[in-house]
């Protein structure tokens, strides 16, 4: 039991704390009698009683009573067992100490918790009492099995802490491996060192650059795979924008059809910036990933129609981004709002999709579910008739309608009347509307965030009586050209209702 190379000795703290002259053996005494292991020695779970005798004393001097409690008692032969190692207990965690006498024992590290023992050891012929800060031993936790030690590991969320963990030795390691779900991948290069460690994950993020071969190895090694984001950012701060060009490295429809024919559990996946993704590697997604709720192909520049029809049987499918697909047409659209996705779809983000007009965008209203919905910089093809036919979608919580310059108070009109659910609203850049469109939304009943920069028919009065009115208001975007035609005693009152932010 006591095998293997000792990390480091314990450190004494306190010094010696009493002495007992003139003894010459300490003895362990149990209220029962136990059988001796010749290998381990005594073995019992009752308290021990650890006796000093003297020569000069007709009977033993009782040095603890409860102190300690010894599982294993070493001993040197003998009808009684002369102590020379004991497995203490304290405050009921199993504490390993060997102690040869005269000599300080070294300790086990295997866990971060420390534990103050103090015990007894002859010194010369002398019994001194010493108090120690020892750590944890693993003798427990060698016990556990497997299965048992994973769900020990598995409760340990912060990531800081299961590297730890694994660091503790090769056993645990092994194990922290398996029980890992979650995994982010800063740096490609180095997945086929430590990926097939990882056979259980469910999540996985990776940064840019990927190759097919990546894609191919982590098909292989995680088959039970229910998220993938591929557009994991570096750092907090790196800018959510569209790359230039393709990347040597840039995973292509061969990568993605590894992942589509062995990751069936998929459930998100993330495809964004991916430039070298087209319709091929989305239908076989839509063919395998039949459990998909989740799904980004934004920036995907060579998605089309056809791949956006393949996922229109859909009934899972509640989260759809196109955002810069320029490929994507009113065909597409009227797949979206034809087939069984039309009835689970909630989040639809078609932004910087110019080929979009008043056609497509009018069928968009048979999406009876739809709470979100993003066509910022979709160009001048959509207009009125296309924004008072979102209206009628009731369910609307957020809207962008950013950078449509051919939409006019009329569409503001429409929203304000018919969706009483409407939380956030985006229409900046939208030159064509004024005080009369935002006024509409006095004394809505939950509007939260509106943004209003650019819209140069909006006066800083405009501005003022309408977040009077509406209560409900938590932000509010301003052009920063208003702030010089608002009095600072106004800025001042509105900055109680609601925060401002000027942009």
């Amino acid at each position: 039991m006591w095998g293997g190379r000792p990390q480091r000795e314990s450190r004494l703290h306190a010094g010696v704390h009493g002495m007992v002259p003139a003894i010459s053996r300490v003895w362990a005494t149990s209220s029962y009698a136990e059988e001796v292991d010749h290998t381990r020695g005594l073995r019992s779970a009752s308290p021990w009683r650890l006796s000093l005798e003297s020569p000069d004393s007709a009977s033993p001097n009782i040095l603890s009573d409860s102190a300690f409690k010894a599982d294993y008692i070493f001993y040197q032969g003998g009808a009684m067992a002369e102590v020379v190692a004991v497995v203490v207990m304290v405050e009921g965690a199993p504490i390993r100490k060997k102690e040869a006498i005269g000599v300080l024992a070294r300790v086990r590290y295997l866990h971060p918790v420390y534990h103050t023992c103090r015990f007894y050891s002859l010194v010369d012929g002398h019994a001194r009492s010493f108090e120690t800060r020892v750590k944890q031993s693993s003798w427990v936790m060698e016990r556990l099995g497997d299965d048992e030690l994973g769900l020990v590991l598995r409760s340990v969320d912060r990531w800081r802490d299961r590297k730890s963990c694994a660091r503790v030795c090769r056993r645990w390691r092994r194990v922290e491996a398996l029980t890992r779900a979650v995994l982010r991948v800063l740096d490609p290069h180095y997945l086929p060192r430590f990926l097939p460690r990882f056979p259980n994950l469910t999540a996985l993020e990776a940064a840019t650059p990927i190759s097919d071969p990546d894609l191919d190895l982590i098909a292989r090694s995680c088959p039970g795979l229910e998220s993938l984001n591929l557009n994991a950012r570096r750092s907090r701060i790196e800018l959510d924008e569209e790359p230039h060009g393709v990347e040597p490295r840039d995973v292509t429809d061969a990568g993605l059809c590894a992942i589509a024919f062995c990751c069936r559990k998929l459930k998100n996946i993330s495809l964004r910036r991916r430039k070298g993704v087209g319709d091929v590697g989305a239908i076989e997604l839509a063919k395998h990933a039949k459990g998909l709720s989740s799904l980004d192909l934004s920036w995907c520049s060579k998605v089309t129609d056809r791949a956006v029809g393949a996922f229109c049987a859909f009934s899972s499918l509640m989260v759809l981004c196109l955002r810069g697909c320029p490929l994507l047409s009113d065909s597409g659209l009227a797949c979206l709002a034809t087939g069984p996705l039309s009835r689970s779809l909630r989040v639809l983000d078609l932004s910087e999709c110019d080929q979009i007009t008043d056609l497509g965008v009018c069928l968009l209203r048979h999406i009876r579910c739809l709470e979100e919905l993003s066509l910022a910089d979709c160009g001048p093809k959509i207009t009125d008739v296309g924004g008072i036919a979102i209206a009628s979608i009731v369910s609307l919580r957020r809207l962008d309608l950013s950078w449509l310059i051919n939409l006019s108070d009329a569409t503001l009109f429409a929203l304000a009347r018919n969706c009483s659910n409407m939380d956030e609203i985006n229409v900046t850049g939208c030159e064509l509307v004024t005080g009369a469109g935002i006024l509409s939304y006095s004394n809505h009943p939950v509007l939260k965030i509106l943004v209003l920069t650019s819209c140069y028919g909006v006066s800083a009065h405009d501005v003022e009586q309408m977040m009077l009115s509406c209560r409900s208001l938590r932000y509010v975007g301003l052009d920063k050209s208003l702030r010089g035609w608002m009095p600072s005693s106004v800025q001042e009152k509105l900055s109680h209702i609601c925060r401002i932010d000027w942009l």
